[in-house]
């Protein structure tokens, strides 16, 4: 295993929702997009009432401010933001 390896893993921290995530670095945009497909199809099968959040992230693996993060998003913007958009707006 090479140095660059060792570090990465060092810094690899479990969520208590069981989800994998490397402190100071955020998710990616593909994970973004697998909460706002499992947030709308919560959506859809609550007939529109928004979903318990605690169980949408305990289902993903990440945190329940990450899930609240992505509703901002979405509420404010209509959609979620690509991470270079992120710090222009």
């Amino acid at each position: 295993m090479s140095n660059s390896n060792t570090l990465q893993t060092h810094y690899d921290v479990k969520n208590k929702n069981g989800g994998v995530y490397c402190q100071g670095k955020a998710y990616g945009f593909e994970k973004k997009l697998q909460v706002v497909f499992a947030y709308f199809e919560a959506l859809r099968i609550n007939n529109n009432s928004r979903s318990n959040i605690k169980s949408l992230s305990g289902s993903l693996g990440v945190s329940r401010k990450f899930v609240h993060e992505i509703e901002a998003e979405l509420i404010s913007h209509g959609r979620v933001l690509q991470p270079n958009e992120i710090h222009t707006n």
